[in-house]
C-alpha cells in the first residue's frame, strides 16, 4: 500500500511540474509560427527586391548604361545581403582607376540611387582596375 501511495504522490509531483510547460505549448506553436512566417515574408520580400534591382531596365541596367555612357568600360558586380547591405563591385577595363576616376564613378552611382529614391548608405561601393 506503501508503495501505490507513493508512486501516486510522485507521479502528483511529476504532473504539477509538467504543467506549466505543457499549458504553454500553444503559446509556443504560436510563437514559432509568427517568427517562422516572419521569416519567410522577409526572404521573400528581399527576393522581390533584389529581383527589382537586377530585371531588364532596373536598378543595375540604369547605372550600368550610364557609366558606359560616360566613356568607362567596366564589369558590375553586386550581392545583396540584405537591404540595407548591398555591395557592388566595378572592374574598369578601359581605364587605369585614379581617385578622380572612383569620385566620378561614385557619383554616377550615386546619382542613380537617388533618382530611384534608394538610401545611398546601404551600398557599399569600390571601384577597382580589371
Amino acid at each position: 500500500m506503501k508503495k501505490g501511495c507513493l508512486t501516486i504522490i510522485v507521479l502528483l509531483v511529476v504532473v504539477l511540474a509538467l504543467f506549466p510547460v505543457l499549458s504553454n505549448v500553444d503559446d509556443l506553436k504560436s510563437t514559432v509560427m509568427k517568427h517562422t512566417s516572419a521569416l519567410f515574408s522577409e526572404d521573400r520580400q528581399l527576393k522581390v527586391f533584389e529581383e527589382s534591382l537586377i530585371e531588364d531596365g532596373g536598378f543595375f541596367d540604369q547605372v550600368s548604361k550610364k557609366i558606359s555612357e560616360q566613356g568607362y568600360e567596366h564589369i558590375m558586380q553586386g550581392m545583396v545581403y540584405s537591404k540595407d547591405d548591398i555591395r557592388i563591385e566595378f572592374l574598369l577595363t578601359n581605364t587605369e582607376v585614379s581617385d578622380e576616376v572612383r569620385k566620378d564613378i561614385v557619383a554616377i552611382f550615386n546619382e542613380i540611387v537617388i533618382k530611384n529614391k534608394m538610401e545611398p548608405s546601404i551600398f557599399e561601393v569600390k571601384v577597382r582596375a580589371e
